[in-house]
């Protein structure tokens, strides 16, 4: 009945990954939050705190905010394992200041993986909504402050 994943905080305030920063698509970067901001939490919440879920809509009664409450019968939720795939969640503190970025953290370049897809996907969806002239400019990436 649905897919739960463990959650992983970006955020916001941590450095910019240059790694695409000259890529031919610059164009389209600042859409591209997921290529930027790759540092993270070290150590993701558990299932149920602050997860995400996937779900086949037939198969559930009642959904919550981070995981589902009731299936219908014989169905269940499956733990994706954190190797298999994570909620990247990208976002600024919680609580506000800049306590969070106390907390340990690492380099997680997965979306990266993705990045030439990604581009490609934005750049004809801004062609298909917005004509020959493509995306609109993007405010800059940078420091959040």
């Amino acid at each position: 009945g649905s897919f739960i994943f463990k959650n992983g905080f970006f955020y916001l305030y941590w450095e910019n990954s240059t790694e695409y920063s000259s890529s031919k698509n610059m164009d389209l970067n600042p859409y591209l939050l997921t290529i930027y901001k790759t540092r993270r939490v070290s150590k993701l919440h558990n299932y149920g705190t602050r997860s995400k879920y996937v779900v086949k809509p037939d198969a559930v009664v009642e959904a919550g905010n981070h995981v589902v409450w009731q299936h219908m019968k014989g169905k269940i939720s499956y733990k994706v394992p954190p190797d298999q795939g994570i909620s990247q969640h990208y976002r600024i503190c919680e609580f506000g200041g800049f306590e969070c970025l106390k907390h340990p953290s690492e380099v997680d370049k997965t979306a990266h993986r993705w990045a030439d897809r990604l581009f490609n996907a934005v750049a004809d969806t801004c062609t298909a909504v917005f004509g020959d002239a493509g995306c609109p400019q993007a405010p800059p990436l940078g420091n959040p402050w």
